[in-house]
């Protein structure tokens, strides 16, 4: 095994690195459907966190682990985040240590794993997921797929199992880890399919079986639990499937208003960079599979797998969703800058090589992080306003919200959690306004109660009418 590169233990890099990752995190806001869930999980004792926990997994996706997470949150919730960002803080950064040390088994090189653990950590491509308390369930899935695999390489099944387990009650997607692990063997290990490999993937199996089987019934028996129409089996997952993959070269999404950042021109050179890329992804994916090395074969297959659950969506690219796939990624990239470094002819351009990418993603991550709290703080400072204005609003009140730049239903969730109070007629009119437009007319009869205004020239919310 090749020595470490990197003189300075790599958790010590990968921490210094994730406080600047974190920097513009840490002082974070909540954003979008996060108010409604911290709320959901609201909790006395372990029993009635129960409870809730089981009620949510019925009502949506069966994500036991993710809901309990946020009964946690919901438990050390004092209007300071700081914690809840800890703890994404960590989970972020034992998911670059757990890819450092799977992609030492797999490659058998330190200094090919530590570069790909340090591009995973800054690849910018994920930075939903990174940037906000309930992105928390990819990298804790994440984590649980990893362990669950390296368990499998050291033989101990029980340990596979647990994690196998704990990951899918995580997050649904960690039902690829069967596949990946029989494209592990074929590729890596020359095994064939027979009843040898059988028997060893045995143990995986029944448990995606007893799953697949969960969720059937879970579909029969509550209705609610189906994501009404936004998850359907269909060819359209090919398109969506090769998208989510030119997003992983190109890490922007142009269906993002977070992108504004950037031109509309330089929008749609990405764009059409990306539509480029999706035309020639199939056929750099024949190639690799026919003539491509075994372990490039083999995180090319963790990439298509592990996108596929996600590419069934109707629904444009979401950054969050590449998260586990990223894993694959990087470690193609690692792999030839690695090769590079480690020849005297090309070391000096595989280490620029990887300087440009890390300083790239790095830079990257940072960006979209600014922007990512802007959004956030924006809510913040709705919500201040809204408790500035009407700090107590009887239970049963109605309360209309017009020309707001955030969703209906985060309205409804910031006043429920800080109101602790589910009991308000809350209604919206031009909500999620990124135009800015100004609906309210002064001469309307909007009906009694409170009436709140966003003022789009001077971004602050105006209570225009109050029922006292």
């Amino acid at each position: 095994m090749a020595k470490p590169v990197i003189k300075i233990p790599l958790i010590i890099v990968l921490f210094i690195i994730n406080i600047i990752i974190f920097w513009n995190v840490f002082p974070s806001f909540i954003y979008v459907d996060e108010f409604e869930l911290l709320y959901s999980q609201r909790f006395v004792g372990l029993q009635e966190l129960g409870y809730r926990v089981f009620v949510s997994s019925s009502n949506y996706l069966f994500r036991p682990i993710y809901y309990f997470i946020f009964g946690i949150y919901y438990k050390i919730f004092q209007f300071n985040l700081s914690i809840c960002y800890i703890i994404i803080f960590m989970a972020h950064l034992a998911a670059a240590w757990l890819v450092y040390k799977f992609l030492l088994k797999v490659g058998k090189s330190a200094s090919f794993s530590a570069i790909g653990s340090i591009l995973f950590l800054t690849y910018c491509g994920t930075w939903e997921a990174v940037g906000s308390i309930g992105g928390i369930l990819y990298p804790v899935v994440t984590i649980f797929m990893l362990s669950a695999f390296m368990s499998y390489l050291d033989n101990k099944l029980a340990l596979t199992l647990i994690f196998f387990t704990l990951a899918l009650f995580t997050h649904q997607a960690s039902i690829v880890l069967l596949p990946l692990v029989v494209f592990y063997e074929i590729l890596m290990n020359k095994k064939r399919i027979d009843l040898r490999l059988m028997k060893d993937v045995s143990g995986i199996a029944i448990v995606s079986l007893i799953y697949l089987l969960f969720y059937l019934i879970m579909k029969i028996f509550s209705p609610a639990f189906v994501l009404g129409g936004r998850y359907v089996l269909g060819p359209h997952f090919i398109l969506n499937g090769l998208s989510y993959m030119s997003t992983l070269i190109i890490p922007v999404i142009t269906s993002y208003s977070m992108s504004s950042i950037i031109p509309r021109w330089g929008m749609g050179i990405i764009n059409m960079l990306q539509i480029l890329l999706m035309l020639v992804i199939p056929l750099v994916c024949v190639y690799i599979f026919w003539r491509g090395q075994a372990i490039i074969k083999f995180f090319l297959a963790w990439i298509i797998l592990t996108l596929l659950p996600f590419s069934f969506f109707i629904l444009p690219p979401v950054s969050r969703y590449l998260y586990v796939a990223s894993v694959g990624f990087v470690s193609i990239v690692a792999f030839y800058i690695d090769r590079l470094i480690n020849d005297q002819k090309y070391r000096r351009i595989g280490i620029i090589l990887f300087m440009l990418i890390f300083v790239a993603n790095l830079g990257g991550m940072v960006v979209y992080q600014k922007l990512f709290y802007n959004k956030k703080e924006l809510r913040r400072q709705i919500l201040n306003q809204i408790l500035s204005k009407a700090p107590k609003i009887k239970s049963g009140s109605r309360l209309i919200f017009i020309d707001l730049p955030i969703r209906e239903d985060e309205v409804k969730g910031m006043i429920f959690l800080w109101y602790k109070n589910d009991k308000y007629d809350i209604r919206t009119i031009n909500a999620n306004n990124f135009n800015y437009r100004k609906t309210y007319n002064i001469g309307t009869d909007y009906g009694p109660g409170y009436i709140f205004v966003y003022d789009c020239v001077k971004k602050s919310l105006i209570l225009v009418k109050s029922p006292n």
